[in-house]
């Protein structure tokens, strides 16, 4: 594998270029109409364009410098599901990556090898490779019939925040490239932006150019088929433990950054000891109070925490066992945040001036905190 004519600067070809562009939309045809769909430039960001004819005069005006097309017409979603079937996967595989070998241009290119020798035996696709000036850009268009709006796949988007075809596109670049695509790039479905050969890299003032060609025809991945045939070695399966994975990952990262919050906000010696302690007393009363006029304002004004969701997060565990104890008369989540609205400058309360305006709950806290 191979490019050519790197470094060399040279005005595209118009001709080349029209003919490129339609190639590339013969790759993104789905069950949805192609158009609208959105291009973008060097000189200006994803615009809406109606055909290819208005895709080729948009490049004219840039220039042909960075031209790139978005792999997704604008309306793919319905209620929160994908109704074009089609996914673009989509592997960069960047040479600044590499510099840490010793021959750089060798282990790219292996890369670049196996990625694309994975899709032809692991999908029977036959993806195209082009060379950006920076390094390869893989382009394998795959589609479903069902998959996408599966519920049973749908409830792994829903916990990760993501839509399928975002979840796909990212899973495929790590899986296929062996965890070698650059890290940098994580394309979801508004922003797989497929350049256009003939046209010009800026970074590198390089010609975009094909190095393998591919087919035009999306992979189905769901055929039932094939799903009984490989069983657990069928992408679908390696898709899921992949998304499984992602779920575990998150769940990892909040535990260690609510541990770190904690250490952060209530060690002992750190802050206000008293006020830290009250934080594991639940109370069946006064608990508007001491968010009114102690918690709130000691998070605030004291440890310099203004973000709503942290100090949501700090509280909720108290406040759960104070509704524990008795149901609480108003809605945590309103009443932090008109509370946060209203805190200004305030300071919580000392103890001694706890003890003037609330003699119970003082004696309350003194007798649980020794």
């Amino acid at each position: 594998m191979g490019h050519h004519d790197i470094g060399k600067e040279s005005y595209p070809s118009i001709n080349l270029v029209e003919e490129n562009i339609e190639y590339i939309l013969s790759l993104l045809k789905s069950s949805l109409p192609l158009f609208p769909l959105k291009v973008m430039t060097y000189f200006n960001g994803q615009i809406e364009v109606k055909d290819s004819k208005e895709i080729l005069q948009v490049f004219g005006k840039s220039g042909f410098l960075d031209c790139r097309i978005n792999a997704y017409p604008v309306y793919t979603g319905y209620n929160g599901l994908n109704t074009t079937k089609n996914v673009m996967i989509m592997i960069d595989i960047d040479s600044s990556n590499f510099l840490k070998y010793k021959n750089t241009e060798k282990q790219l290119k292996k890369t670049v090898q196996k990625s694309v020798l994975k899709i032809k035996q692991g999908i029977k696709g036959n993806p195209l490779v082009l060379w950006t000036g920076g390094g390869y850009h893989i382009y394998q268009p795959v589609c479903f019939d069902e998959m996408l709006t599966s519920i049973h796949f749908n409830k792994y988007a829903e916990e990760l925040n993501q839509n399928l075809t975002t979840l796909f596109m990212r899973f495929s670049a790590w899986y296929f490239s062996d965890g070698k695509s650059d890290p940098n790039h994580n394309p979801s479905s508004k922003s797989c932006l497929l350049r256009v050969p003939g046209t010009i890299n800026s970074k590198y003032k390089n010609i975009v150019t094909i190095v393998e060609n591919g087919q035009q025809k999306a992979v189905k991945l769901d055929n039932i088929q094939e799903i009984k045939e490989q069983k657990h070695e069928h992408i679908l399966f390696k898709f899921e433990d992949w998304l499984i994975q992602q779920e575990i990952d998150i769940k990892l990262r909040l535990l260690k950054t609510s541990k770190r919050k904690k250490e952060r906000y209530f060690t002992s010696g750190s802050g206000i000891p008293w006020i830290n302690n009250l934080l594991d007393i639940p109370l069946d009363d006064f608990r508007h109070y001491c968010l009114w006029r102690i918690l709130i304002p000691y998070l605030v004004n004291v440890k310099g925490v203004d973000d709503f969701k942290e100090i949501t997060d700090i509280l909720s565990p108290w406040l759960n066992k104070c509704n524990s104890l008795r149901r609480l008369s108003f809605n945590p989540s309103t009443t932090i945040r008109s509370m946060l609205k209203s805190v200004g400058n305030y300071r919580p309360l000392s103890l001694n001036k706890l003890k003037d305006e609330n003699e119970t709950l003082y004696e309350l806290i003194r007798t649980r905190e020794y």
